[in-house]
């Protein structure tokens, strides 16, 4: 914990940029989370409003209320959902092109020393590729992960402060589902993505060598070896990535029989 603490604090690339727009990080998240909770908050009125328009009131007042609401959420969900999906994209391009000033001024005061062994294309598209990646782990990954553990909160705070029975069995349950489980795919994918990183490069590696010297294979007449050769690695991913889609399978089963 305090190597974690000390490499923030030593952090000179995501750190100055996520204080630089805090403000619009936290108008995301909020945007988000009112997002979902509109959502839900239809669901929930929609279902008020059918059961009590089942019992045939005495007058339409007593509906009314329900009535505006149910038009107010549905309006509200796909409008902040639209304002927070540009403000996303606004916070992450903003983000992205701060790192890559960045990148590119780093690169521009050691362009001497990497010429010498690469050219300075190559490592451009290498680094410019992996912060293109930020956009998508943003996106995809971080922003839903902290919307989903503030609603997490909001819904254990809520139903607990009703029924603290009822509070504790959804903070064990959704804490599984939100907490736990990511962690448990963290851990498993993180090992099988760096055995096929590892398998690729050595595939890579030992593929060009062999293409080099293909004349010498078809000369000795191991054409067959060749080919098994290059199947190996081919089906030592395949299994890994199999492992990867029944590891998917099942956490999604695990998540829908909670």
């Amino acid at each position: 914990m305090k190597n974690f603490r000390k490499t923030f604090a030593n952090d000179t690339w995501v750190m100055p940029y996520l204080r630089k727009y805090k403000g619009l990080l936290i108008l995301v998240l909020f945007l988000g989370f009112m997002t979902f909770f509109s959502g839900g908050a239809l669901m929930f009125n929609s279902g008020f409003l059918i059961s009590e328009a089942a019992r045939r009131p005495s007058s339409i007042i007593y509906i009314y209320v329900p009535v505006v609401l149910a038009r107010a959420f549905g309006i509200a969900r796909p409008v902040f959902r639209y304002v927070e999906r540009l403000t996303s994209h606004n916070w992450v391009l903003r983000i992205v092109s701060d790192f890559r000033k960045k990148l590119y001024q780093t690169v521009e005061k050691k362009a001497s020393a990497i010429q010498r062994a690469h050219q300075t294309g190559d490592i451009l598209s290498i680094l410019a590729d992996d912060i293109d990646h930020i956009e998508n782990l943003y996106l995809r990954t971080v922003f839903p992960m902290v919307i989903g553990w503030l609603l997490y909160i909001f819904v254990v705070i809520g139903v607990g402060s009703l029924n603290w029975a009822v509070g504790l069995l959804l903070l064990l349950l959704l804490g599984i589902i939100t907490i736990i489980m990511p962690l448990m795919s963290v851990a498993t994918n993180g090992v099988r993505e760096f055995k096929q990183h590892q398998i690729q490069h050595e595939f890579y590696t030992n593929l060009t060598d062999e293409v080099m010297g293909l004349g010498d294979w078809l000369i000795s007449g191991r054409y067959t070896d060749f080919m098994n050769l290059q199947k190996k690695p081919i089906k030592e991913i395949a299994a890994l990535r199999k492992q990867d889609h029944y590891f998917q399978w099942w956490r999604e089963f695990f998540v829908q029989f909670i």
